[in-house]
């Protein structure tokens, strides 16, 4: 299972995860990530998190996160939260980014950062 410090490298140079807490950690109450991704990164297809809430941070940089249809540029120091079973995915911005993430309850998420 993955551990605060554990790094997980995207191929072909398109970004990194850190892990900072993991589920286990926090005894299931969240995951925190911190994610490094260059300005050419890929995004994620749509998807949902039926029992979790997905919030994200911009740390450095910028991206767009859509929420149930809705694009919202986020610069550094801002953020944006996704709630249970919505719709979202994010996008880059033409450039690289820095982004701290939280999958609020942790669940299984620790299972998915593992594939």
């Amino acid at each position: 299972m993955p551990k605060a410090g554990d790094r997980y490298v995207m191929p072909d140079g398109l970004g990194e995860y850190l892990v900072v807490r993991s589920n286990e950690e926090t005894n299931g109450e969240f995951v925190e990530m911190e994610w490094t991704f260059p300005a050419d990164a890929f995004a994620p297809p749509p998807h949902r998190h039926p029992t979790q809430v997905e919030s994200y941070e911009v740390l450095e940089g910028a991206f767009e996160v859509m929420v149930d249809g809705e694009w919202q540029r986020l610069e550094a120091g801002q953020s944006a939260s996704v709630p249970p079973d919505t719709n979202h995915t994010f996008r880059l911005a033409g450039e690289q980014v820095r982004v701290r993430n939280f999958h609020r309850a942790g669940g299984r998420f620790d299972e998915f950062i593992e594939r």
